[in-house]
């Protein structure tokens, strides 16, 4: 068995990586990831290469990654990744310096009943609402760290006995602002399966739901996807696209603000991470 880490890379016809899966001898599976409970479910999110001595089997269940859905975040459904489309493609097997690739046939599932047409018309809408749901959730993520961050600027100067005051007031305003912005990005007070019944989803379930009904869930269908379905995606865009105009207003204009406050205590600023999750 190789000593160093095998890695089992799945191309697409133009030969951009479409999955990668990692593993190394003796190393536990790793988790399956992101995309919620139906993306594991329906093998999208994360993914298992599992490497022993002797023969090995690795079983793909032809799905890209899925959109990442946060971990604490309730909601029903998911967003399994999309299926690809069929083709040639190549898969390549490597480990320190040796490598080997074949290529292999993808066709249409003939109990299904799709067209070529039809797949890709599916798969490229999937893609669009895919990076919607990557922009909800990337924005909630920044929100929520400076938020964490704020606050701890302010329990700091408390806890050292420094004053607070102007840094309190102006993190408690900036929160406030960011609150109301992730209140209409998530339901915050959905904490199990069941809670979505007793509270009304906001946008990212309903994103995460036309992406669900696009895959083929609810009524959406296998091939192409329906005009309803483009519709509602026209409706969802002018939501989204407010939402993330108001978190960049506190983002470009509250929390520089907040920093010259800081800065005149002689504390770190509050920093936006490069992904926001």
């Amino acid at each position: 068995a190789p000593e160093d880490e095998v890695t089992l890379t799945i191309m697409d016809p133009a030969g951009n990586t479409v999955r990668e899966f990692k593993g190394k001898v003796g190393d536990a599976p790793p988790p399956s990831g992101g995309g919620g409970f139906f993306a594991r479910l329906f093998g999208g999110g994360g993914g298992n290469l599992t490497v022993k001595q002797g023969m090995n089997t690795f079983i793909w269940s032809l799905r890209e990654e899925s959109p990442e859905v946060p971990s604490d975040v309730t909601l029903w459904g998911g967003a399994p990744g999309r299926v690809i489309v069929p083709g040639t493609y190549t898969v390549r097997l490597s480990t320190g310096g040796w490598n080997q690739e074949q290529p292999f046939e993808i066709g249409l599932n003939p109990k299904v009943g799709q067209t070529v047409e039809g797949a890709q018309e599916q798969y490229e809408l999937l893609g669009e609402i895919g990076d919607m749901i990557n922009e909800l959730y990337g924005g909630l993520g920044k929100l929520r760290d400076v938020k964490k961050q704020s606050t701890a600027v302010v329990a700091r100067l408390k806890s050292a006995g420094a004053e607070a005051d102007g840094v309190a007031e102006a993190a408690e305003a900036m929160n406030a602002k960011l609150t109301a912005i992730e209140e209409l990005i998530t339901q915050v007070k959905s904490k199990s399966g069941q809670d979505p019944i007793n509270f009304p989803p906001q946008i990212d379930n309903q994103v995460v739901t036309l992406y669900g009904y696009v895959l083929g869930g609810f009524g959406g269908g296998d091939d192409r996807p329906t005009d309803a379905a483009y519709t509602r995606l026209e409706d969802l865009k002018p939501e989204l696209a407010a939402l993330m105009g108001e978190l960049d207003a506190v983002l470009e204009n509250d929390l520089p603000a907040f920093n010259a406050l800081v800065a005149g205590k002689d504390l770190p600023a509050v920093v936006i991470g490069s992904d926001g999750m």
